[in-house]
């Protein structure tokens, strides 16, 4: 029986890849590296995907130096982010919804402040018991550090956790973690393939389908979830 369910952020409750995409790319280009493509970083902290681009392009960065990228990047998503209505549809509804049945926490590979953003300017914060983000573990997903932390502060054991991610790393670190159900997010269902073959069952669309996968009704009347269902 599922207990518990523990989002990640960026891309599942907020639409946040082109905001992302662009901040690297301008900050990139200030340092003369063009071609970034965003997909291959997708779901991994900002200071990591900084050293990744180091190593591939041979760049003479210090750890100062990347970490100013980091700070500048992440302050101009924060930005773009806060210009925009980039909360996915129906977050806050769906998010009440499966909380008035189930504990749930938000695991995000964005930077603190990144996360606190999305929690004051999304009125979501009452609604997690356990928020973690990049900032607060040493080992960034694929590993499966910040989904064991996760189940650890829900005082539950990781077969009672679900976990929804649209980004294959944070796919693998649930699966190494030993999640009890790993649901994919793509808002272009054909575009899940990747995360089906990594473990993920299903892949939705759209936030709303986690109602119906969790027997929760859309409206405010309660209802046990179905035993067994998962």
């Amino acid at each position: 029986m599922i207990r518990a369910i523990v989002f990640d952020m960026d891309g599942v409750l907020v639409d946040s890849t082109t905001s992302h995409a662009l901040a690297f790319q301008e900050v990139l280009q200030g340092i003369g590296v063009g071609g970034f493509d965003y997909s291959q970083y997708a779901g991994e902290r900002t200071p990591d995907v900084f050293r990744k681009i180091r190593a591939e392009r041979g760049l003479k960065l210090s750890e100062t130096e990347i970490n100013v990228l980091a700070d500048t990047k992440s302050a101009r998503a924060r930005q773009l982010l806060s210009e925009n209505d980039c909360f996915m549809p129906d977050y806050k509804l769906v998010l009440e919804r499966l909380a008035e049945h189930f504990v749930l926490a938000l695991a995000s590979s964005g930077s603190r402040s990144s996360v606190d953003d999305f929690l004051d300017r999304g009125g979501a914060r009452k609604l997690f018991r356990s928020v973690l983000s990049g900032s607060d573990v040493e080992n960034a997903k694929p590993d499966p550090e910040i989904y064991l932390r996760s189940f650890l502060q829900l005082e539950c054991q990781p077969e009672e956790c679900a976990v929804v991610e649209d980004a294959l790393s944070g796919v693998l670190a649930a699966k190494r973690a030993g999640a009890g159900r790993i649901i994919g997010f793509h808002p272009k269902r054909d575009g899940g393939s990747e995360l089906l073959t990594a473990g993920a069952a299903p892949v939705i669309g759209m936030l709303r389908e986690l109602l119906e996968l969790f027997a929760v009704p859309p409206g405010g009347v309660k209802i046990s979830c179905q035993p067994g269902l998962f």
